[in-house]
């Protein structure tokens, strides 16, 4: 897709906003949208996530909805370049490690729910891709269609994991600059998301309507 983007950039102004993995509101912790990130809690949760490919020191870029609304709107009506690519990103300076987020999960589900800490689940097993992948490949062919369903769920973000990767931001930082629309690090509100996702069970308890 995005090279037939790049094709059109020779006749069309056009240019591509790439964002990392968007985790929901840095302010409330609010969801709209769940997606691969928001079922891997909820498997661990559960219980159901024995181990993640990666690294511990592997860095997880994920960035809050209201900033990726915000900095999408203001570069494309106020500062529109054509033939542009910009990375609406954590970054290295403000993503966070496999092992602090493992950790920050954690502290959630048990502040959150003692019953959970009594239950002693273990910390997922941190993974390299080879090993992942027959685990991937034993599940497949288990038949529980149980840890099937849940395995496919978080196939999309687990890879990510599994590959890591740094965003280059310095583009969308120099066009952002001066709006006052910056990507909080990651840590500052990933807490408050998981709580979200505990509290409301994943969307089906909540009140005001606004998940799904």
């Amino acid at each position: 897709m995005e090279d037939v983007a790049r094709d059109a950039m020779a006749t069309l102004p056009v240019s591509l906003y790439r964002f990392s993995t968007i985790l929901g509101d840095s302010t409330s912790g609010v969801v709209t949208s769940f997606n691969a990130i928001h079922h891997a809690l909820r498997l661990f949760y559960q219980g159901l996530a024995p181990m993640v490919p990666g690294d511990l020191a592997t860095r997880v870029d994920l960035v809050p909805v209201d900033f990726a609304a915000r900095a999408l709107h203001h570069l494309m009506t106020r500062r529109f370049e054509p033939s542009r690519t910009y990375h609406l990103c954590a970054g290295a300076a403000r993503s966070c490690t496999l092992d602090e987020l493992l950790s920050d999960t954690i502290e959630v589900f048990e502040r959150l729910r003692p019953a959970w800490r009594k239950r002693r689940i273990e910390r997922p097993a941190v993974v390299d891709a080879e090993t992942y992948a027959l685990f991937t490949r034993s599940v497949e062919e288990s038949g529980n269609v149980v840890l099937q369903r849940a395995t496919q769920a978080v196939q999309a973000f687990a890879w990510q994991l599994a590959f890591p990767k740094t965003f280059d931001t310095r583009a969308a930082d120099a066009a952002l600059s001066g709006s006052g629309i910056v990507a909080p690090h990651v840590r500052s509100y990933y807490a408050k998301v998981v709580a979200f996702c505990v509290e409301t069970n994943w969307g089906r308890t909540a009140s005001d309507g606004a998940a799904a």
